[in-house]
């Protein structure tokens, strides 16, 4: 087989992996590239003037790392923190920040013919932070933009 030959082979069968977690029910994925680490709710501190949504910061091993309420960021109310309410700990642009997520599910390797682009919604909030839509046959899970989630000039403090 010819090296042109191989490198088809290889794109239709690439997948990429995806760490899946709820909010308000619903399935969503970031690429597994970004994510450093997940762990249990830590105490926090808060910062003034910090957006609704950047819940403040934590001292992760002599690492500040600011918080971001994933459900509040994508217009969802408020809910209490429950056991199964995770940090996850991205790398986004060479930025570290915690995402807070109200439970982690599972790595899902997601072929990228299974992803679609966004659809135009009635939830407008959601879409702008969706890059894809992964639709697998038992699981339907949408696939969140870093970047987007950050919002520009929401770490200029």
């Amino acid at each position: 087989m010819d090296n042109l030959a191989l490198d088809e082979v290889q794109e239709e069968v690439r997948t990429d992996k995806y760490l899946s977690f709820f909010i308000n029910g619903q399935r969503y994925g970031i690429p597994i590239s970004l994510v450093i680490e997940i762990i249990g709710m830590q105490k926090m501190a808060e910062v003034p003037e910090f957006p609704y949504y950047a819940k403040g910061i934590i001292n992760l091993r002599g690492l500040i790392v600011p918080l971001i309420d994933v459900r509040l960021r994508i217009g969802y109310p408020e809910a209490p923190y429950t056991e199964k309410t995770c940090i996850i700990v991205v790398n986004c642009e060479g930025i570290e920040l915690g995402l807070i997520v109200d439970e982690v599910d599972e790595v899902l390797d997601i072929p990228a013919d299974e992803i679609n682009p966004p659809t135009r919604s009635t939830d407008e909030a959601v879409e702008r932070y969706v890059d894809g839509v992964a639709v697998m046959p038992d699981k339907l899970t949408l696939l969140m933009s870093c970047d987007k989630l950050i919002g520009e000039g929401y770490l200029d403090y």
